[in-house]
């Protein structure tokens, strides 16, 4: 059966940008956690960290649906006491009609003096009736003061409360109001801004970053394919230099033969050499095709393929889509509230009012589904991916690539991830570790002063009466001399231009671009989006609840028969 590995922690690098906060949050447990490529790290992981936000969004739905239920009860009571009064079925007409503030019912008001009014307003109604005329005195087939408890009761107030003080308290409430009404739609106004800024630039950079990678990527798989071909042609003219190595060797024979290579050490010893360079050439084959096909097949085929899967919707919500989105959020609730704060401070239509306030949950509740459960989840999976991202790419590379070439590519990765090693470029160091040790051995055997001496020579050589005389060495030997002659070199420069492509002191700028994108400009974006999202949504959850209760005490205190 087999045996899953177990998930490799590698130590983060936390660039000096980052929240200082986010250097003590990494935890080996945690990043073992940190898999987005499954979908039990979205529905636990980062579904908890939005919970918060689903349960108030929750919470305003549910008031919503409350203060729809509570609307459409009173409309229904509004209509059928209209239908009855316009049948004449209400007993009796002299009763108080709280409907009726026109000013037929201002002209039957008597006149009220000082005292009467002091009288009325404290066992009677308000003198500030909807329609603002005023009041008619009390029937006298309501008890003095009854109908003041009555509506104290109603809201959990002390029956004894008198019209003034109710009166004072529904100034409180409306300067409450207006003061939350103004703060909301300032910090609407700050969270456009903010979501404007934060939006602006993550796309670009991303997309920036992720070509910076694409192009290394690129640019190593046209080395390595050269230099597959390279060994190839190499290693045929080599071959034919070590069959022919009698025949190379007897030129030893020829009198002047080491002036005219112009050899430091004796032929027989350049042949020995090269017969060594033609042992590791072969041995570099696999590793170097290897290499080639994990960056074509994995890395250079899986960039491509995201970029055209990703790159034109997310440039299409950069360009387009992101100010529709925060348009309409923010609009419609800067809209609402202040409808609803005018309409129930007002205290005038109060189905419109109604309407309004119902709206405005939910905003409040979209703003809580989006702000308190969305960003956070955002904000929790960029900073996983900041203190995480290099073990998940070692553990994805586990998983996802199968064979030699897996350790192969964790080898790579590892390389590159590994805090401990310098920076600097180390000739060698990354031939070693990206394609192969033989590579930095072939490259090595390549530069011996003998193989290297032999090179230099070898054009002007070929070129002289001695060789072109000499009937010991065949044709064919005699071309792959030639042949070596410009290949040896031209690998030695392809082994070079390898391994300073693949070194870390080449890659680490772009390893340490990206994290400053993913740890700082990321990371502070979406800690700036959901701050801000947070408390518009915590300023209209406040706002609604009082507009709400507003509506509530005077459409049941003016229109206890319905609106």
């Amino acid at each position: 059966m087999d045996t899953v590995a177990p998930a490799v922690y590698v130590p983060p690098l936390i660039p000096e940008c980052a929240d200082e906060r986010l250097s003590s949050q990494a935890n080996p447990e945690e990043a073992q956690d940190f898999q987005p490529d499954t979908t039990s790290y979205w529905t636990s992981d980062v579904l908890q960290s939005t919970v918060p936000g689903l349960v108030l969004g929750a919470i305003a739905v549910v008031c919503m649906c409350g203060l729809i239920l509570w609307a459409a009860i009173a409309f229904c009571t509004c209509c059928s006491v209209s239908k009855r009064r316009r049948k004449g079925e209400v007993g009796d007409q002299n009763m108080e009609d709280p409907f009726r503030n026109d000013d037929r019912d201002a002209m039957m008001a008597p006149e009220v003096t000082y005292s009467d009014r002091y009288s009325v307003l404290e066992n009677g109604r308000d003198l500030r009736s909807p329609s603002g005329m005023a009041p008619r005195l009390k029937s006298n087939r309501e008890p003095s003061g009854q109908r003041t408890d009555d509506i104290n009761a109603q809201f959990g107030l002390p029956r004894d409360l008198t019209c003034v003080e109710r009166f004072r308290l529904r100034k409180v409430l409306c300067a409450s109001i207006v003061v939350m009404a103004a703060a909301t739609v300032g910090v609407s106004s700050w969270g456009i801004y903010v979501s404007v800024e934060s939006t602006a630039h993550a796309v670009p950079e991303f997309w920036n970053v992720f070509g910076q990678v694409q192009d290394i990527a690129d640019q190593a798989l046209r080395l390595l394919s050269r230099l597959d071909s390279v060994v190839t042609e190499t290693e045929v003219n080599l071959s034919t230099v070590i069959e022919s190595k009698g025949e190379v060797q007897s030129l030893a024979s020829i009198p002047g033969i080491q002036q005219t290579f112009g050899l430091a050490n004796p032929l027989s010893q350049v042949v020995d050499e090269l017969d060594q360079v033609m042992t590791v050439l072969r041995d570099i084959k696999q590793p170097i095709q290897e290499a080639a096909n994990v960056s074509n097949g994995t890395f250079i085929s899986g960039f491509s393929e995201f970029r055209e899967d990703f790159e034109p919707p997310t440039f299409a919500f950069q360009d387009t889509w992101r100010f529709v989105a925060i348009g309409v959020c923010f609009g419609l609730l800067i809209l609402f509230v202040l409808l609803s704060s005018a309409l129930t401070v007002w205290a005038r239509f109060p189905r419109l009012g109604s309407t309004c306030t119902i709206l405005l949950w939910a905003m409040v509740a979209l703003l809580m589904f989006l702000g308190a459960g969305v960003m956070s989840g955002v904000k929790y999976v960029t900073e996983d991916g900041c203190l995480y991202a290099e073990s998940f790419v070692v553990n994805f590379a586990t998983k996802q690539i199968a064979g030699d070439v897996s350790e192969y590519a964790i080898k790579a990765i590892n390389y590159y991830v590994d805090q401990s090693g310098t920076s600097e470029y180390v000739p060698g160091q990354a031939l070693t570790q990206i394609v192969d040790p033989l590579a930095a051995q072939l490259l090595a055997l390549s530069q011996q002063p003998a193989v290297d001496s032999l090179l230099k020579s070898l054009p002007m050589a070929l070129q002289s009466p001695v060789l072109q005389a000499d009937t010991t060495v065949s044709l064919g030997t005699k071309a792959a001399l030639e042949g070596l002659a410009a290949q040896i070199p031209a690998l030695q420069q392809l082994l070079l231009d390898v391994d300073r492509t693949a070194s870390r002191s080449n890659v680490n700028p772009l390893y340490t671009s990206t994290k400053e994108y993913l740890c700082c400009s990321l990371s502070s974006d979406s800690s700036d989006l959901y701050d801000a999202w947070v408390a518009t949504g915590a300023l209209s959850l406040t706002l609604v609840i009082l507009t709400t209760l507003r509506l509530v005490t005077f459409v049941r205190e003016w229109y206890p028969k319905g609106m």
